[in-house]
Order: C-alpha cells, then structure tokens, then sequence
C-alpha cells in the first residue's frame, strides 16, 4: 500500500517524461505527509482558534520520511499549525525528488537524468511499473463517478488533497468531473469518510489550500505597499 504523498506523486508525474506537471506539487505532497501523521493518529490538531498542532506519540512509523518530518515536530521549540508545517515541507525543493526516489526503489519509477541544452541536467523519473497508478486512477474513478456510500480514510484524503491543488483535472477530463462536483464537495467536507477520519481530510485540505493561496495573498499586498 502507497502511502498518501506516494500516491500523489504517481498523479503528479507525467508517466513516459518522468516530470512533475501539477502546479502545487510540494504543497500536495506536504499536504500527503501530514495527513498521513493525523491518520496514524501521531499528531491531533487543537480545537482551539488558534488550531495548533501537538504530537500526541512520537513512537516511529514504518517509513523513513514521515519519521523525519514527525522528528521535527517533537524537536520544535514552539507549536506551530498544520499551515506552518506543510509550508515548511513544501518549502523543500528535494522533497518531489525524495519521494520519487522511494517509488524508485520499489521498481515502480527509474531514476534517470536528461541533459538540455548540452550544460543543464535534471532528475527524471520515468514510469516502469504502471500497474500501481492503474490501479489508483480506477480507485479514484470509482470513488468519485459511482457515488460509493462511504471512502476508506485514506481515499478520501487523497482525493480532497488531489482536488484542492487541482491535480484531478490532470487524471480526468474536465467534462467528466463536472456532473460530480457534488460528490466531490461531500468528499473533501468529509460527509463520505467515517467520523474518525474526517479531521484528517479536513485539517490537510484547509492547510494545503491556504498555503496555496499565501504566494498570492503575499504579492497583492506587497503590490499595495509599493503603489
């Protein structure tokens, strides 16, 4: 089983080029990794105004990165939000990389690096193994086009996290989303997950989709201060 960020790197990338095409793919992944520390029930948000995030049990988890990222949360000097965190992850450049680069030792992507213009030279990561994104993009057709009752935690999580950044409209035409745009407000308000999960579906979406929108927050008013 992928964990989350694992899958929406395999959407993200351009399965024959090797290349990340989805604008806000870092945000996504970040997104990924911290709502896969919610659903291993490692770190709870706070119900207070300011949302803060605790680590509730810093035992490991059986992957590397998500150790690493809950490494940092226990050594913080201060709380900080799930916007914080994921901001601070998507900051990362290496991470699309990182993540890539697991996939590759799981025979499902080849590492490879493609030189332009005779002088730059930059990481690709070409598909080997389709069946894995096969077998996702079908899960994700049936979860969101049959209006199944309810979603495993997990596909729900993803799917929210895909819509925000607006990663489904690369795996799915737009005429075909369309008719579904309820289905997927009911997914990503968590009304088709169960109870236990629909705190991680919606702290990780909320936080994705206001780190999306801080760059352009950021430049309107930094716009307004110098006219």
């Amino acid at each position: 089983m992928l964990r989350l960020h694992e899958q929406l790197a395999l959407l993200a990338l351009d399965e024959k080029r090797g290349v990340f095409t989805t604008q806000n793919v870092n945000l996504a992944l970040a997104g990924g990794l911290f709502a896969e520390l919610l659903l291993e029930q490692r770190i709870a948000v706070d119900s207070e105004k300011q949302r803060l995030v605790d680590v509730i049990d810093a035992s490991p988890v059986d992957h590397p990165l998500l150790n690493e990222c809950l490494e940092q949360m226990v050594a913080a000097q201060r709380r900080t939000t799930a916007v914080g965190w994921i901001s601070r992850w998507a900051n990362d450049c290496r991470l699309p990389h990182r993540i890539a680069e697991r996939l590759c030792e799981q025979g499902i992507l080849r590492p490879e690096r493609v030189t332009q213009l005779f002088i730059f030279t930059r990481r690709t990561y070409p598909e080997v193994n389709p069946r894995p994104e096969l077998e996702l993009r079908q899960r994700l057709r049936e979860a969101i086009f049959a209006d199944a009752i309810e979603l495993d935690a997990r596909s729900a999580a993803l799917i929210a996290l895909a819509d925000c950044v607006g990663m489904l409209q690369h795996v799915f035409a737009r005429e075909d989303l369309k008719p579904h745009q309820r289905r997927l407000e009911q997914i990503r308000g968590g009304d088709v997950a169960a109870v236990a999960t629909r705190e991680a579906i919606a702290e990780s979406e909320a936080a994705v989709a206001v780190a999306c929108m801080m760059p352009a927050i950021m430049g309107g008013m930094s716009g307004g201060a110098s006219s």
